[in-house]
């Protein structure tokens, strides 16, 4: 279910990625501290309300091409397959250094 907070936020994130908005900006106009507004931005995401974002352009906006959506969708996969990789390299360090992780790490 949507709240207020939900609907504050939705209300200020524009339509197009040419007008996107900081989350300082939205911190700003909304009072609520920005992993508040990180937290409500995955929440709308949960709920299938798509605000776009990448790591090559800063801010939030609403998508108006099936283009901005699909590069929504490659930029979760890259995280996704980021956080993979890094899971992969950690359980091979458990494998390869059993032996000394036996009891506690900084013995």
């Amino acid at each position: 279910m949507l709240t207020e907070s939900h609907e504050r936020i939705i209300n200020l994130i524009p339509f197009g990625k040419d007008k996107a908005i900081s989350r300082s900006e939205l911190v700003a106009l909304t009072g609520f501290k920005d992993r508040k507004v990180r937290d409500i931005i995955a929440d709308l995401r949960d709920h299938e309300i798509f605000i776009c974002s990448t790591s090559g352009q800063k801010g939030y906006w609403q998508a108006t091409k099936r283009e901005e959506l699909e590069d929504l969708a490659d930029e979760f996969h890259g995280r996704a397959m980021d956080i993979l990789e890094t899971e992969s390299k950690l359980r091979k360090y458990i494998r390869v250094h059993e032996d000394q992780l036996k009891g506690d790490i900084n013995e």
